[in-house]
């Protein structure tokens, strides 16, 4: 039997930790006023304490025992069997979303990231998953990095760090690192797996499946080995990674802009191998949906359908968390580690034995000061570089690229496209270049799906089409499941067994294909939305300026 629990002995320690924690908590230290001594939340030798004051029987109780009637600090440990979780309470992680609202449709682009990100994890043998982002610009000629990171390395005693009083940045004198993360999965050890009788089960079980089943099935199967779980609801899922190699693009953002132009090509030159190596065509990504990744941008949609024509892909898919939940995005996590590794790093402001283009620059012509201020932030780059270069995140490498400064009379394509969406019918007839950009357009429309928070570009199968006609397909069991769908990722669906929920990927994958591609957006409070009502484009509009836009670029010779 052994000896009672103190709750079995004293079953009212529970009300009384419970009611002293809640007179102590945040909401009830807000109201407080006239208290003698305040307390923002409590310790474990205060409950203690206080127990022992109310239950007179009780003499001793150690802050253990307290602890243990607790919620678990991380209920995801073995050690979590040892709580008894009588009490809803625990150290709280901080916070700092205070101010953050829930966007209507966070919920919906929740469901959406995870169907990709399940999409690519269970054929992962035929995708690149990604999740990109930029990192927050890294000063030159102050601190790298805020003053408020803790240095946590070993110094000599008389040189140590000793930071300005002020740290005022020098204009424009910042670095951009533009961050592409491959999401790669471990394998997960275990004892079943480990087993020869288990090995030998579950060959023969993958071995009869492979009897009845279509290729494209089996694949599943195979890949979807360890990799499943079940979620809180009972719904089997499918654990996709959040960590990999992390690739990191360093660029002047005096030279160079962020748009998604600059995107596509550091993409181009992440995934070439990749693609041409291993045969993967097909690539996933998620990103943030800021201005360089938006759907809602005409020049966007025909950059990253230039990655995708380019690459010769079989299949491309951006989708995005909703607007102010950026913070999810897998990359995010990667930030914390590149700041920490510039914790009071000062990048130069001049070249070695040579004035500062910033602080000095009589008698020099304007090309001559960006000249020499291109050298510098190229310096600053190499220098960065180093710091990060040969480290690893999670046990994965971390590569740099720094990227040449330019300036002066380059020809910027991004603009072109921005001028070919806001050009009249007439200007597009007369330009040639934009005649050109128009029939990309049109040509990229034939296979594109434009959702709200999700792009894809995927290939057809009409004989037709000079470019997926010559081009095998790659990818076929990521393609078959899609054809399977209507040749897109099917759109959440409201889940009608589990109220307030979406359908998961394999729930959608169990029923009949839903051939609809218009979106369950909480945000459109039960308004249609309207797209393009041509057969072969699947293009949803965002305003009425984008459906006039769209269909000009469509047909504008009939206009």
């Amino acid at each position: 039997m052994g000896r009672p629990s103190v709750v079995d002995c004293h079953p009212e320690i529970v009300e009384i930790v419970n009611d002293f924690i809640t007179q102590h908590s945040s909401s009830a230290h807000d109201r407080r006023r006239d208290d003698a001594q305040y307390s923002h939340g409590v310790t474990l030798s205060a409950i203690r304490s206080h127990v022992l004051r109310e239950i007179p029987s009780l003499k001793e109780i150690s802050v253990h025992t307290i602890h243990r009637l607790l919620l678990p600090p991380n209920k995801n440990r073995k050690a979590a069997k040892r709580y008894k979780s009588l009490i809803d309470a625990k150290r709280p992680p901080k916070r700092n979303d205070l101010t953050c609202k829930t966007h209507p449709d966070f919920h919906y682009t929740s469901a959406q990231v995870n169907i990709v990100g399940e999409l690519a994890e269970m054929f992962s043998n035929e995708t690149i998953a990604i999740s990109a982002d930029d990192k927050n610009k890294v000063n030159v000629g102050t601190l790298a990095v805020s003053r408020h990171f803790s240095i946590n390395n070993i110094f000599a005693t008389d040189d140590q760090p000793n930071y300005p009083d002020h740290d005022f940045p020098y204009a424009n004198a910042k670095l951009v690192p533009a961050g592409y993360l491959l999401l790669k999965s471990r394998k997960r050890r275990s004892r079943s797996q480990c087993s020869p009788r288990t090995k030998q089960r579950v060959h023969t079980k993958s071995k009869y499946r492979s009897s009845s089943a279509p290729p494209h099935h089996i694949s599943r199967e195979r890949n979807l080995r360890g990799k499943m779980f079940t979620d809180a609801l009972g719904r089997d899922r499918i654990r996709w990674p959040r960590s990999g190699a992390l690739n990191v693009c360093l660029h002047a953002c005096m030279f160079h802009s962020s748009t998604s132009a600059m995107h596509v090509n550091n993409l181009k030159e992440i995934l070439q191998p990749t693609v041409l190596g291993e045969n993967k065509k097909a690539v996933t990504i998620i990103c943030d949906g800021g201005p360089d990744w938006t759907p809602k941008s005409t020049p966007n949609l025909l950059n990253f359908g230039r990655l995708w024509r380019d690459l010769n892909l079989d299949i491309l898919i951006l989708t995005s968390y909703a607007p102010g939940h950026s913070r999810l995005n897998p990359i995010e996590r990667s930030w914390v580690p590149l700041s920490k590794w510039l914790t009071g790093v000062t990048l130069p402001i001049a070249l070695e034995g040579k004035a500062s283009p910033w602080v000095e620059f009589s008698g020099l012509s304007e090309d001559e000061i960006l000249k020499r201020k291109a050298e510098v932030l190229d310096e600053a780059c190499s220098i960065c570089s180093k710091y990060w270069e040969g480290k690893s995140i999670d046990s994965f490498p971390v590569r740099v690229k720094c990227i040449k400064s330019q300036w002066g009379g380059q020809i910027n394509d991004h603009e072109v496209l921005k001028a070919m969406a806001n050009s009249s019918a007439q200007k597009l007839r007369g330009d040639p270049q934009l005649t050109k950009c128009r029939s990309e357009y049109q040509f990229f429309m034939r296979h594109l799906t434009r959702k709200t928070y999700q792009i894809e570009f995927v290939k057809c199968t009409r004989l037709d089409c000079n470019h997926c006609s010559k081009q095998g397909i790659r990818a076929v069991n990521f393609f078959g499941f899609l054809q399977e769908h209507g040749g897109m990722v099917p759109t959440p669906k409201p889940s009608k067994v589990y109220n307030g929920h979406y359908d998961t990927l394999l729930n959608i994958a169990k029923m009949c294909p839903n051939l609809d591609f218009k979106e369950h957006l909480p945000s459109l409070k039960g308004k249609s939305q309207d797209s393009c009502q041509e057969s072969t484009c699947r293009y949803i509009f965002n305003s009425k300026a984008d459906k006039k836009r769209h269909n000009l670029l469509m047909n504008h010779t009939k206009k």
